[in-house]
């Protein structure tokens, strides 16, 4: 399903509300993650990053198989002017691929920025300050949970 509409907000790195055609929605963004605003300063790097791409532009959603997430967010590819947003944060290093099936069209594309932005050096990649906890990992032990942190992204891992 494609939908069109105007970046009301960027709320971090991966998530923004889109105002719709008859509604509001908070967008999650398909097959990414960025680092917590927590994480400092990778989490405001990447929600300014989503800012100078999308807030106040017109953009296209496009949902794949689940259309919502467990807490009511539409998830979807975000598009502007042709440029592929989701894939765009990944190869800026302000996001890492973070693909959940059934939503998995795009994971090639994924990989491809991902490399990108490794071989760049660039953002949570970069080895004068890198990432050293991925933010999903980061979520888990926000909230007491243990967590592997031997899949933290940075420099030399592989992040599957």
């Amino acid at each position: 399903m494609l939908l069109s509409g105007d970046v009301l907000a960027v709320h971090d790195g991966n998530t923004i509300t889109v105002k719709l055609q008859d509604h509001t929605d908070t967008v999650r963004l398909i097959g990414i993650d960025a680092p917590e605003l927590g994480q400092a300063p990778w989490g405001e790097q990447a929600r300014d990053a989503l800012k100078s791409l999308v807030e106040s532009k017109p953009v296209t959603l496009e949902t794949d198989a689940t259309v919502r997430d467990e807490t009511g967010r539409l998830l979807a590819y975000v598009y502007l002017d042709g440029l592929f947003i989701n894939a765009e944060m990944i190869r800026r290093g302000q996001a890492i691929m973070y693909t959940v099936p059934p939503n998995v069209a795009h994971v090639e594309e994924y990989k491809k920025a991902q490399e990108e932005a490794r071989q760049g050096r660039r953002g949570v990649w970069n080895p004068a300050n890198p990432l050293t906890v991925k933010p999903d990992c980061y979520r888990k032990q926000k909230k007491g949970r243990e967590c592997d942190i031997a899949g933290s992204p940075h420099l030399g891992d592989s992040i599957s």
